[in-house]
Order: structure tokens, then sequence, then C-alpha cells
């Protein structure tokens, strides 16, 4: 098995400046990139209100219809002041290991002759869900986000198109060869 793709489905439990996250889903994606934090892409620094922005997105569970956090100013005020007792780079770093252990696609080599995706990247992955593997609407902005792209990637496959997914033995010696 990919190590990849078991952790795409094996979680942990992530608390946050004492506040508990639910799975990461492509609901929750959507509505980070809506709002435009630095959380949608995963890059750049973030900033208190991002921090903030993201606790209260994914402390909801991420359901459909998408719906952006109703945070009045006493719950802003009450996770900003978790985020400071915690301090900005800690609760960040949390965040990001949020992120990053629910956000894990396989890994793939690049295709002769592919093209860069136009629409946002969780509506991309949910349309490829719906279409191809038949779910509904809800089900598909309702699934974890990693799981969701080796979906994705196993329906194209099965679906006769041809899918480079990096092995582990490929992944190993890329590292080795300080690739990575």
């Amino acid at each position: 098995m990919n190590d990849k793709f078991a952790e795409s489905i094996f979680h942990r439990r992530h608390v946050v400046c004492g506040i508990r996250l639910h799975p990461f889903t492509f609901a929750h994606a959507a509505a980070l990139d809506f709002a435009g934090s630095p959380y949608a892409s995963l890059t750049g620094a973030a900033t208190l209100d991002d921090v903030v922005f993201a606790l209260a997105v994914c402390r909801a569970p991420g359901a459909f219809p998408i719906q952006l956090p109703k945070v009045g100013f006493f719950k802003t005020r009450i996770i900003a002041k978790a985020v400071y007792r915690a301090g900005l780079s800690e609760a960040h770093a949390a965040l990001m290991a949020y992120f990053d252990d629910y956000n894990c696609p396989p890994d793939m080599w690049q295709q002769k002759g592919s093209r860069a995706v136009r629409v946002p990247w969780p509506l991309y992955f949910v349309a490829c869900l719906i279409r191809n593997g038949r779910m509904t609407q809800k089900q598909a902005w309702e699934t974890e986000v990693g799981y969701g792209r080796w979906m994705c990637a196993a329906l194209a496959e099965a679906g006769g198109n041809e899918i480079a997914v990096i092995s582990d033995a490929e992944r190993e010696a890329m590292k080795e060869a300080g690739y990575g």
C-alpha cells in the first residue's frame, strides 16, 4: 500500500488552541478559498485574523451547503485569546499539521501535455467525485480532502486513464538523490 494513501485514511484528532477541529473536507477548503485565506493554498504566512478565521471554519463540521462561519465579536475574541495564549507561530504550526494530515494527495509524475485546472481546486475534485464517483453533491463536499483526491485519481485510472502515481520506492529514491 502506498504510504500517502494510508495517510489519507488514518488521522489523529486535532485540537488547536483548545479548539477541536473536524475532519478537513472540500467544504472547509472552499470556505477558506472563498475568503482568500492563505490556508486555502497551504502557503504563505498567516496573521492572527487568518488563524482565527481558519479555526472558526474548521471547528464546524465541513458540511454542504457551504456556509462561512458566523463568528461574532465575542466568539472571535475567545478564539483570538486562545491563539494569543498558545502563541501565533505555535497555532499556525498546529494548523499546518492539521492540514498536512488531511491533505495528503497522491504524488504523481507530470504527464506530457497536461494542463492547469482553471476552476477553484475544491470544485474540481468535487465535480470529479460527482461525475465519476456517482456521489451526491452533499457527499462530495463532505469528503475529506486527501481521501477525495485519491478517489479522483483511482476513478480516473479505473476509467482507462494512465495515472502515474509515484510509489513509495520512487519517493525514497528521490529523497536519497536529494529531490524532495
